[in-house]
């Protein structure tokens, strides 16, 4: 299993780090965990993780890689089931939550939309055939 190499500083004390330790593995933990709960191990480069059907490489670079290609509303909604998670602990008023803040970003993008292509300039219509030259009579 993967793990992040920490290293020790000269200036830090043993009891620093043995904390040092326990918060990277506790990052690492909770970065493992939320890939898993994504299931970025169904696109995984990596043939471990697909077979173990879990995070079980590098899951800070596959975070970042996968996290980055997610669409934003699928965000959002994990945004604002995260944050209905500090309040609560039911699993309804956490998805109400998500949905809540992916309707606000829906909203807010198609206002935002409408702005823009109010604020758009005219585009002219484009002629199916250029207009047929006329006939210029010229007298010596």
């Amino acid at each position: 299993m993967f793990q992040t190499k920490v290293t020790r500083r000269d200036w830090q004390t043993p009891e620093q780090y043995a904390a040092g330790v326990r918060q990277w593995r506790r990052d690492d933990a909770q970065k493992r965990r939320f890939n898993n709960m994504m299931g970025f191990w169904r696109t995984c480069e990596k043939p471990l993780c697909r077979r173990k059907h879990s995070c079980a490489d590098d899951m800070h670079a596959c975070y970042q890689a996968k996290w980055r290609a997610t669409p934003e509303p699928v965000k959002e909604y994990v945004r604002g089931m995260i944050l209905a998670s500090k309040d609560t602990r039911s699993s309804e008023a956490i998805r109400a939550g998500g949905l809540a803040r992916l309707e606000s970003y829906l909203k807010t993008k198609e206002r935002m939309e409408t702005m823009d292509a109010a604020n758009a300039a005219p585009v002219a219509p484009v002629r199916e055939a250029p207009p047929e030259p006329t006939a210029r009579v010229r007298r010596l």
